[in-house]
């Protein structure tokens, strides 16, 4: 039994270090710029790694880079198309990541619109959830500016 938890023990450290490392390791740690592209709200929930709750929080890209869009404007609306009523605005820091600490009603759904000094795109369906690179990188596009 004791050679069973002499083992176990570097085991349990090794894997409080990764998940530590994972959640608040890559980029400037608690930085702007860290877990750029990741899924922040997989750690920045209750009982989450990350330090505070978010309420959304994602990555905009340079349009065909890797790039992180610096000051983009990320707005989630009540209807498509940036019409209705704003319900929350956020801008993109170093490394291209937003959020807001704000408690966000999703109903059915909101509409984002994502702009820059160069331009503006819209998401024509409704977002369920705030977790926005839990799609973007992954399942579907980027989100991007120019």
């Amino acid at each position: 039994m004791k050679s069973l938890k002499r083992l176990l023990l570097p085991f349990t450290f090794l894997v409080g270090v990764g998940l530590w490392y994972a959640c608040e390791d890559e980029g400037r740690e608690g930085g702007a710029d860290h877990n750029v592209g990741n899924d922040c709200l997989m750690c920045h929930k209750a009982g989450g790694a990350g330090e505070g709750i978010f309420g959304a929080g994602g990555t905009v890209f340079k349009v065909g880079t890797t790039i992180g869009a610096t000051g983009a404007s990320v707005k989630l609306y009540t209807n498509a198309d940036g019409s209705g009523s704003p319900v929350v605005t956020m801008t993109s820091e170093v490394g291209g990541n937003f959020f807001t600490k704000s408690t966000i009603n999703f109903g059915t759904g909101l509409y984002v619109k994502v702009s820059s000094a160069n331009g503006t795109s819209s998401m024509m369906s409704p977002i369920p959830t705030g977790a926005c690179n839990s799609c973007h990188g992954i399942s579907t596009g980027k989100i991007t500016v120019q």
